[in-house]
C-alpha cells in the first residue's frame, strides 16, 4: 500500500500512463505542481479508462501495476509495482517503444540522474 501524505489516500495499485511524442507540452505541464478543482486536477482532462481508474485523454497506453514496496527518501516516494495488465489505449504506427514519449525528447534542459 502507498499512502500519499497530501490527501491521506491509500493506494494498492499505481497507473502509470504513456504520452506519445506529440505529448511534449503536458509533460511540461505536468512537471509542476498542480491545483485540484472540483477534486480533479486542473492540468488535463480526463476519462475512465479501461478497467475503471481513470486516464488522460492524451495517454497512448497505460500500465497497471500492483504496488509492492515504497522507498520514502526527501519528499519524493519510489514506488516499485507489478506489472498486472498494459493497455494501448490509441493506435500507433510502428513499435510502442518509438512512438512514446522519452526523457530525450524533451530537449537539453530537461535531465534526470539514474
Amino acid at each position: 500500500m502507498f499512502r500519499r501524505r497530501c490527501c491521506d489516500q491509500v493506494y494498492t495499485q499505481v497507473r502509470p500512463q504513456l504520452l506519445g511524442k506529440d505529448g511534449k507540452g503536458l509533460a511540461f505541464t505536468l512537471f509542476k505542481p498542480t491545483k485540484l478543482e472540483e477534486g480533479k486536477p486542473s492540468v488535463q482532462s480526463f476519462k475512465k479508462g479501461p478497467d475503471r481508474p481513470p486516464v488522460q485523454d492524451a495517454a497512448i497506453g497505460t500500465v497497471g501495476c500492483a504496488v509492492k514496496t515504497v522507498v520514502e527518501e526527501g519528499n519524493h516516494h519510489i514506488v516499485i509495482g507489478k506489472v498486472i495488465k498494459a493497455h494501448l489505449l490509441k493506435p500507433i504506427e510502428g513499435r510502442l517503444g518509438a512512438a512514446i514519449l522519452e526523457m530525450k525528447d524533451l530537449g537539453d534542459m530537461v535531465f534526470h540522474r539514474g
